[in-house]
């Protein structure tokens, strides 16, 4: 599996499975990123530093990615520990819609933890805030 820089067609291609919303997160994401195994688009995803040590993060797993999704998981927390040295993070956020089960227990094997349930976080639909403490016992 390889990581690169997230492209436009990348986006475009998220945003037509996910939404538009994917389209604008270059513009408001420092680092957006793409995965792919064999060529083939995993994922698409990113972090935005807030301030110091403070960042969100997010991703975008294709259909295709459930395929690898041990591996995806493995992949995706090395990557999310080399930002977090790297940007010296001390919190990195993530927010879920509270009705995509799949994602949350994504979000939770990287070793985040519920902070507070958002109503109307994505428009009308409540989300999951979600937090990951590095250098916190057990994160």
């Amino acid at each position: 599996m390889e990581f690169s820089a997230a492209t436009q067609d990348d986006l475009e291609l998220a945003a037509e499975a996910e939404g538009p919303d994917i389209r604008e997160y270059p513009r408001s994401i420092d680092y957006p990123v793409s995965l792919r195994h064999e060529g083939q688009l995993l994922a698409v995803g990113g972090i935005k530093l807030l301030w110091m040590g403070t960042a969100w993060a997010w991703f975008f797993w294709f259909p295709a990615a459930r395929a690898h999704k041990y591996t995806l998981y493995r992949v995706v927390k090395e990557w999310l520990d080399v930002q977090i040295a790297v940007h010296g993070l001390k919190r990195v956020m993530a927010a879920v819609h509270q009705d995509y089960p799949e994602g949350c227990r994504t979000v939770e094997h990287l070793g985040f933890e519920v902070e507070a349930v958002l109503p109307r976080c994505f428009g009308e639909q409540t989300g999951v805030l979600y937090r990951l403490l590095p250098g916190k016992e057990g994160a």
